[in-house]
């Protein structure tokens, strides 16, 4: 199962698609053994295979729908969302908790000609390096808290990751203070991030984070400031009782 699913995940990084003997160079294994594991892919859907090349198949797309259903934002957080984007032009995301984890539930793409291809919708992973991950992290009690860093470890991504618990317990202190996470390439080399909690009735509904280069973002700070509390603001407003 752990080699079919290794097969499928190479596919799917290839557009263009990939030969069985590409396949069992990436995977290191008997190239008799990876067509046995395709083929078998193929005979479920998974995968399909034209010109002597494998492609994702007909059902994973059965798979793709289910996720998005899964992780689909109600339509007045998406509202903002989209809004935000056509304010800043930058790549925006919304952000919450889902089994545990912190998960981007929609990314939008900026329009720049210089714009930041970020985490996509259903990345869950390194929640202390990412500005949203921040926010939630900062909303949660201590006994969250203390339950969350026992399950998770702080991995580096950059030079500038927070690794140390200690420190990360600081940031969000700082970050309950501002109201809001600011990320410097702590998860991406020339990459920075804004994110602002969104909260209703007390409760932390998840958070909206702008990402740009760092020189852009530190320049339009503020500004960008600004379109997050009224993104989070346009939320709590149309949710409000008439």
């Amino acid at each position: 199962m752990q080699r079919a699913v290794r097969a499928l995940l190479y596919v799917v990084e290839k557009p263009e698609g990939a030969t069985g003997t590409e396949i069992a160079q990436e995977l290191d294994l008997p190239t008799p053994t990876v067509f046995h594991l395709v083929n078998t892919l193929v005979d479920e859907g998974l995968l399909a295979k034209f010109e002597r090349r494998y492609h994702l198949g007909p059902r994973v797309g059965v798979l793709a729908d289910a996720f998005m259903r899964m992780h689909s934002p109600a339509p007045n957080l998406r509202a903002a969302l989209q809004h935000l984007g056509q304010q800043t032009n930058e790549t925006v995301y919304l952000t919450s908790w889902h089994h545990g984890e912190v998960v981007v539930l929609e990314a939008i793409e900026g329009t720049y000609a210089l714009k930041v291809a970020g985490p996509h919708t259903g990345y869950q992973w390194n929640a202390h390096s990412r500005a949203s991950g921040k926010c939630l992290l900062a909303a949660l009690d201590d006994a969250s808290l203390d339950a969350y860093f026992g399950s998770h470890s702080l991995t580096s991504l950059t030079a500038k990751t927070i690794t140390d618990e200690a420190d990360l317990r600081e940031e969000l202190v700082r970050v309950r203070e501002q109201g809001y996470a600011l990320e410097m390439e702590e998860f991406s080399v020339g990459i920075a991030c804004l994110a602002m909690g969104i909260t209703q009735d007390d409760v932390t509904l998840g958070a909206y984070s702008i990402t740009a280069p760092v020189e852009r973002l530190v320049a339009h700070q503020d500004e960008y400031l600004e379109c997050l509390r009224e993104a989070a603001a346009e939320v709590t407003q149309a949710s409000s009782p008439p």
